[in-house]
């Protein structure tokens, strides 16, 4: 799988064997948990441990993720810290995998759901692209067996 991101910063012991990867965030922070998937909303701190490792792995061959963490640096997410450690990825690697396929194999067939939650939709950038009764059209969707595994993924992997 191809990704495409960028890593704010990224941190290595002194002896090499641990690295840690800071994501700076802007903004409240409510919705989010330390180790937490939340249904394959918040995937970008396992895989950028995921993608940290692998890239740095030739020249360092003992480095492994120690932790990656979402790093409020405002007001309003309370200069907050969420992290991901390397013990979660390592217990919810199936999880991940899950959320990974579903949304590879989604993208495949052209199936794209959008997802209403009320916190999250009051804030989102793209509401607009939704439109009103948002809520509504997906309730009409849940029966539709096209969104079977993607509802399954959402409302089983925590």
């Amino acid at each position: 799988m191809r990704l495409k991101g960028c890593i704010d910063r990224l941190e290595i012991s002194w002896d090499e064997s641990r690295l840690r990867v800071t994501d700076y965030k802007t903004g409240k922070m409510a919705d989010y948990e330390d180790d937490a998937l939340r249904g394959g909303t918040t995937v970008q701190l396992p895989l950028y441990m995921l993608a940290a490792e692998k890239l740095l792995a030739p020249g360092r061959p003992g480095l492994r993720a120690g932790e990656a963490r979402y790093l409020s640096v405002d007001r309003a997410g309370d200069f907050q810290t969420v992290t991901f450690s390397a013990q979660a990825l390592a217990s919810r690697r199936e999880d991940l995998s899950q959320i990974l396929s579903t949304y590879v194999s989604g993208v495949a067939r052209g199936v794209f759901f959008a997802y209403p939650e009320t916190q999250m939709c009051s804030r989102c950038d793209y509401r607009l692209a939704c439109g009103e009764g948002r809520e509504a059209r997906f309730a009409r969707k849940r029966s539709d067996m096209t969104a079977a595994d993607y509802l399954k993924m959402r409302e089983v992997v925590k």
